[in-house]
C-alpha cells in the first residue's frame, strides 16, 4: 500500500500502535510497549542488529519515492502512449533499486549510531554481534531441514538477542546453589551442561560435511598423532600425547588429504573477555588450537581448521572459511544457488547454538539427577519393584 498509494505517514499509525502495544509485548513476553530507542532498534532489518519490524510511519514517504522513481518511465509510456524500451526501462529500475537499498542503508546506519551513542559499553556489544548472529532469525523454521524451534527456545533467544533477561529463571543454580544468570549458565560445570553448545555444534558440522561428501569420509574424535606404537614407553620411545580433534573430514580442501577440525565455542562478555575486541577474542582462540595441533597435523600431511564460535553465534575467520568452503560443496552437489546453500548451512550452525544456549539456562544441573541407584549381586533387591 506505501509504494502504489499516495497517502500521508499519519494514515499508518493505527498499525504502528498495534504493533508496538499489542504485537511487538506479546512476540517478546513483555507486557509494556518498547521505548523510542528500542523500537527504532527492532525497526532495522536483521543484519543491521535489529528484528526486521520496521515502522510504517516511517517507511511510508520512501517506499512510495522509491516506486515512483522506479516506475516513471512505465507511467510516462502509459500516460503518453508512447512506445517503452524495456531494456532502458529495466536498467533504470536496477539503478533505482540499488538506489533506494543505498538509501535505506545509510538511514539504517544512522539509526544504529544513535542507538549506540546512547547504549552502555556492555550493551553495544551485545548489539554489533547481533549484526552477525541472526541466522536462526531469518531461517524458515522445517522440521525435514533442521531448522525449527520450540516456543521457548525461540523466545529465549530473542530476549537475549534484545538485551532482556529470559523469563522465568530460577534464582539460585540446582548444581551450585550460586546466584543464577545467564553468564552463570553458560560457565557452570555442574550437570555437563556447559559443553552442550560444543557437542551439538560438532555434531551439526558431522553431518553437514557426511552431506557434503560421503558418511565414510567423515569420522569422530581422530587422533592428531598416528603411527604411535602402544609400548611407546617400554621401549624408551618418545610418548606423544593423546591428543583429538572433533571431526575429520577426508578430501574438505584439497582432494586426497584430510583435513580435522577441532570445535571451541567461547563466551566473548566474560569478565575476562569484556576489554577485548570480540575478533580478537575468536582470533586468539584459534590460535591457541593452531599452536596445539596445527603442526602435529602438517606432519602428517593433513589439513588443521579450528572452529571457534561465541556462544551467540558469531564465527570466528577460520571457521567462516570453513562454512564457505562447505557450501560450495553442498551448491555444486544439489545444484542449488551458492547463497542459498550458504545461509543453509549458517542457519544449522546457528540454530544448534541457539537450542544448546536454551539448554543451558533451562536445563537441570541437580547432581541427585545423575546419581546410580543402588544394585544387588545376589538379586535380593528385585523384590523392591514387585
Amino acid at each position: 500500500m506505501q509504494r502504489v498509494t499516495p497517502t500521508s505517514a499519519e494514515t499508518f499509525q493505527p498499525v504502528e500502535e498495534a504493533l508496538r502495544d499489542h504485537f511487538i509485548p506479546a512476540l517478546l513476553g513483555e507486557e509494556d510497549r518498547p521505548p523510542d530507542q528500542k523500537r527504532n532498534l527492532y525497526g532495522l532489518s536483521v543484519k543491521s542488529a535489529g528484528l526486521g519490524i520496521p515502522n510504517p510511519v516511517h517507511t511510508a514517504a520512501s517506499s512510495l519515492s522509491a516506486s515512483e522513481t522506479c516506475t516513471v518511465a512505465l507511467s510516462h509510456s502509459l500516460r503518453d502512449n508512447v512506445d517503452l524500451d524495456v531494456k532502458v526501462y529495466r536498467a533504470h529500475v536496477s539503478a533505482a533499486r540499488k538506489q533506494a537499498t543505498k538509501d535505506r542503508t545509510a538511514s539504517a546506519k544512522m539509526t544504529l549510531e544513535a542507538v549506540l551513542n546512547g547504549a552502555s559499553c556492555l550493551e553495544s556489544r551485545r548489539i554489533e554481534r547481533t549484526k552477525e548472529t541472526g541466522a536462526w532469525l531469518t531461517a524458515m523454521p522445517d522440521r525435514l531441514n533442521g531448522t525449527e524451534l520450540s516456543a521457548l527456545e525461540f523466545r529465549d533467544s530473542l530476549r537475549l538477542r534484545c538485551g532482556l533477561k529470559p523469563a522465568n529463571l530460577p534464582a539460585k543454580c540446582d548444581g551450585c546453589q550460586q546466584n543464577f544468570s545467564v553468564a552463570h549458565a553458560v560457565s557452570c560445570k555442574k550437570g555437563g551442561l556447559v559443553v552442550l553448545p560444543h557437542n551439538n555444534v560438532k555434531d551439526e558440522w558431522h553431518e553437514l560435511c557426511a552431506r557434503a561428501h560421503t558418511p565414510s569420509a567423515v569420522s569422530d574424535e581422530p587422533l592428531i598423532h598416528l603411527g604411535q606404537a602402544p609400548n611407546a614407553a617400554a621401549a624408551n620411545e618418545e610418548v606423544l600425547p593423546e591428543l583429538r580433534g572433533d571431526v575429520a573430514v577426508k578430501g574438505f580442501w584439497r582432494r586426497g588429504a584430510t583435513t580435522i577440525f577441532d570445535v571451541r565455542i567461547t563466551d566473548t562478555d566474560a569478565p575476562s573477555n569484556r576489554n577485548q575486541d570480540v575478533q580478537k577474542i575468536l582470533l586468539r582462540h584459534e590460535n591457541e588450537k593452531k599452536k596445539r595441533y596445527l603442526q602435529p597435523c602438517l606432519d602428517a600431511r593433513r589439513h588443521f581448521t579450528p572452529l571457534v564460535f561465541s556462544v551467540d553465534g558469531m564465527m570466528g575467520t577460520e571457521a567462516a572459511a570453513a562454512s564457505k568452503r562447505l557450501s560450495s560443496t553442498l551448491s555444486k552437489k544439489w545444484k542449488r544457488e551458492y547463497s542459498e546453500v550458504c545461509g543453509f548451512v549458517r542457519s544449522r550452525l546457528s540454530v544448534a547454538l541457539v537450542r544448546s544456549m536454551s539448554m543451558c539456562i533451562r536445563g537441570a544441573r541437580d547432581p541427585n539427577a545423575h546419581c546410580s541407584r543402588a544394585t544387588w549381586d545376589n538379586g535380593a533387591g528385585l523384590g523392591l519393584y514387585r
